[in-house]
């Protein structure tokens, strides 16, 4: 797999656990896709491998939840929202 091009910008593409990644460089440059392929990949080594995780802060975990809570959900909002 690796990169690849698609029109004017370099994609990368791999597998990972069985599970396949794709992105775009948003680049015409080779080297910005081979660096981005490697991020990539160190993320998911970091993570899933060695457990390692970012660190959220409180400010934050809150302005995920109430905005979590603010999305209208099918069954409560039935009416004001159809379900798409």
């Amino acid at each position: 797999m690796g990169i690849y091009k698609r029109g004017k910008y370099w994609y990368v593409k791999f597998r990972f656990k069985n599970q396949t990644y794709t992105k775009s460089s948003r680049s015409s440059l080779k080297r910005d896709a081979l660096d981005l392929e490697r991020q990539m990949r160190q993320k998911l080594i970091d993570t899933q491998i060695l457990g390692r995780r970012e660190h959220t802060t409180l400010y934050a975990a809150c302005d995920a939840l109430l905005g979590i809570s603010n999305m209208p959900t099918c069954n409560a909002t039935r009416l004001l929202y159809p379900c798409i």
